[in-house]
């Protein structure tokens, strides 16, 4: 068995089936941002936008907002072009087993926990953008509008479209904090319609081969069995998938959830 001990572990919170599905197709799916379990993702990031427009009373983006009452929609008309997959660096974390494994129910859940430098390998071998945390402070997200358009004087517009559609990848509600959330975000090519995604399970996904990470097969470091997940059921699925190869630290929640 391989060793983790210096490993740094991002967590893919899912459901035994799904385990099964990646593993067979060797991906994980990316999703569309509206499809997400924050009812104002993306519209946090106009949000952010208008509250750092008057906080910093910059006139350029209080020009906009008043010269452009539909700015709100456009821009997020362009959130048809951003997908995400979500990681956790929560471990064993009880709200993300009720969310995501739907134990309440009896749901059969599983984490997968990726090394990160394989996912950030994964990333390179296919020109996505890399893992990285997602924001939960307001105050931060100004920050970051004020480094992209403190000083932008030239194609305003079109730069804060940009702006806000950035921050739309990494800015959460301060509600979804315990979540602890990192995410690789996906560019979508757009001429009208999406050109390269899929329609999976009803839904827009686009799938990131795993089999571009360098260190465990697949990034696949840890799998943990979630707490309404049996011992046996993790092991009949790590003797079938990898046999006799190195296979990942495997072990079952310690939260004794009944």
């Amino acid at each position: 068995m391989i060793d983790r001990r210096k490993s740094e572990i991002l967590w893919h919170y899912t459901s035994l089936d799904t385990l099964y599905k990646i593993w067979d197709s060797k991906s994980l799916l990316a999703s569309d941002i509206r499809d997400l379990n924050d009812r104002k993702e993306w519209k946090v990031a106009f949000e952010a936008f208008r509250s750092w427009s008057q906080k910093s009373n910059n006139p350029a983006a209080l020009k906009l907002l008043d010269d452009n009452p539909e700015f709100e929609n456009t821009a997020g008309n362009q959130s048809n072009r951003s997908m995400v997959v979500s990681f956790s660096a929560r471990r064993d974390n009880l709200s993300m087993w009720r969310v995501y494994g739907n134990i309440q129910n009896g749901g059969k859940a599983e984490a997968i926990g990726f090394e990160k430098k394989d996912l950030i390998s994964i990333c390179k071998a296919q020109t996505i953008g890399e893992p990285g945390k997602c924001v939960y402070e307001m105050e931060i997200a100004h920050g970051l509008l004020e480094d992209q358009l403190g000083k932008q004087t030239e194609n305003f517009e079109t730069a804060a479209y940009f702006a806000v559609w950035q921050l739309a990848h990494w800015l959460k509600d301060k509600g979804f904090s315990d979540e602890a959330e990192w995410r690789i975000p996906v560019p979508v090519e757009y001429d009208g319609h999406r050109k390269n995604v899929g329609i999976i399970g009803n839904r827009f996904r686009y799938p990131i081969d795993l089999q571009g990470a360098e260190i465990h097969e697949l990034g696949i470091a840890e799998i943990m069995g979630g707490p309404t997940t049996s011992k046996e059921l993790l092991a009949a699925f790590v003797e079938n998938a990898y046999g006799k190869r190195d296979f990942p630290k495997t072990e079952t929640s310690s939260i004794p959830f009944v």
